[in-house]
């Protein structure tokens, strides 16, 4: 413990062991070098396996989430998105100077490559081993057979922006941010119904566990269908929302505002809003829902504002340059952000500590320096290790301390400021 500034002061324990917040925990504990643009990721949680396409070297890159050792495997020319079969271990890259699809065998890394038009964004059914993909300048979604690897194309609306699946209804999602309306596929017959939806529907997400589908929108308003009527309702949010999250768990729905820089939290059941705070530019967002954090990634600010989803209270962390795609890995609570202008992928680590016990003591005098060391200059500082001094017992083991601080001082005090010894003085 460091204190500055004060001319005479003596300290007063009252407790010790404040409980920590384990939003605290989040830390970046590894830059992992990439591809040139790294503009696309999945995840494996079966094998722990994040695949990064690299947009300008045509490349995917395969990190390993246990040791963060990588490999890279050629693709094609600009590869834009990259989806995972986690059952059958296939790696699916939309590459789009080629108009095709690359098919990575996740066990021999062998390739293969199917014709597709305009291939963007991706989606998997690993219950039906089907990958549907959006062809954005053609207003089509292509639906891949991951068995026999043959295609069919579905008509949707004008400018189809992103896709979803419910594995449990056999249904697919796709806002048309041209015709501001959402394209509902049924994966058994191919058959569509449109939705419409507040202007310019960007993003889309499914909660499996309550069929309701939710529509980010660049004109704010979230549209929340119902997938058994696919009736709506709208919800006001911010503007120019890229990216939409939820926690089936929590039933919680997150949804990041560019022109905002905060996000907005819905609650599924009454739908009623609570808004946090983000970085410049919040762009992407993923949640991992067995630890309840929520990860926004803060394109302009370079920054990741991890949300704990019990209290929203927030945790902003540096990564690095231009961040964009943004996945978590169940198996160890990593999260995995792709820092297109660095070329690099920002290892975060979201381990939750185990919780500390508050325990009271004894009031007791920890040092008082009217007695030992005499008064602490203006300007200067004075380190106090708490364990070894006053002869108040405290524990070695203690992890933080709740203190009384009082100061007597012999002329006009400015300011005191006491911290953890080591680290920077806050300002």
């Amino acid at each position: 413990m460091q204190t500055i500034r004060g001319t005479l002061l003596f300290i007063l324990i009252v407790s010790f062991a404040l409980i920590t917040l384990p939003i605290l925990a989040q830390q970046v504990i590894a830059t992992v070098p990439v591809g040139t643009g790294p503009g696309g990721e999945a995840i494996n949680p079966v094998t722990n396996k994040i695949y990064v396409s690299n947009y300008n070297s045509g490349t995917v890159t395969i990190i390993d989430g246990s040791t963060l050792a990588t490999t890279d495997v050629n693709v094609g020319t600009l590869p834009v998105a990259v989806a995972v079969n986690s059952s059958t271990n296939k790696i699916y890259v939309s590459i789009y100077y080629t108009n095709s699809v690359t098919v990575i065998d996740g066990a021999t890394l062998s390739t293969t490559s199917i014709s597709l038009n305009n291939p963007g964004i991706m989606t998997v059914d690993e219950l039906r081993n089907k990958i549907y993909n959006v062809n954005q300048i053609d207003n089509t979604i292509t639906v891949i057979d991951g068995a026999t690897l043959s295609t069919s194309v579905v008509s949707v609306g004008l400018a189809p922006s992103s896709v979803a699946v419910n594995p449990a209804t056999n249904k697919i999602y796709v806002p048309c941010y041209g015709s501001n309306s959402v394209t509902v596929v049924d994966g058994a017959t191919l058959f569509t119904t449109a939705v419409a939806t507040s202007q310019g529907p960007e993003a889309v997400v499914v909660d499996q566990v309550t069929n309701k589908i939710y529509v980010s929108s660049i004109s704010g308003g979230v549209t929340v269908i119902d997938g058994a009527t696919l009736s709506t309702t709208t919800v006001a949010a911010g503007g120019w929302a890229f990216a939409i999250a939820v926690n089936p768990v929590t039933n919680k729905i997150y949804v990041p505002s560019a022109t905002g820089n905060n996000v907005t939290i819905i609650d599924g059941v009454t739908l009623s809003t609570t808004t946090v705070p983000a970085g410049n530019w919040p762009f992407n967002i993923a949640v991992n829902s067995a630890t309840n954090r929520i990860y926004v990634v803060n394109n302009r600010s370079n920054s990741v504002t991890v949300i704990d989803g019990s209290n929203n209270a927030i945790a902003n962390l540096a990564v690095g340059n231009s961040p964009t795609p943004v996945v978590v890995g169940p198996a160890n609570n990593r999260t995995y952000i792709g820092n297109v202008t660095d070329n690099t992928v920002s290892v975060i680590d979201g381990t939750p500590p185990t919780a500390l016990q508050f325990v009271a003591v004894a009031p007791c005098r920890l040092i008082d320096t009217r007695l030992t060391g005499g008064p602490i200059q203006a300007g200067t500082f004075r380190n106090f290790p708490i364990p070894q001094e006053g002869g108040c017992n405290i524990p070695t083991t203690a992890a933080a301390y709740s203190l009384n601080v009082t100061v007597v001082p012999q002329v006009i005090l400015g300011y005191f400021t006491i911290w953890p010894a080591g680290q920077p003085q806050p300002v």
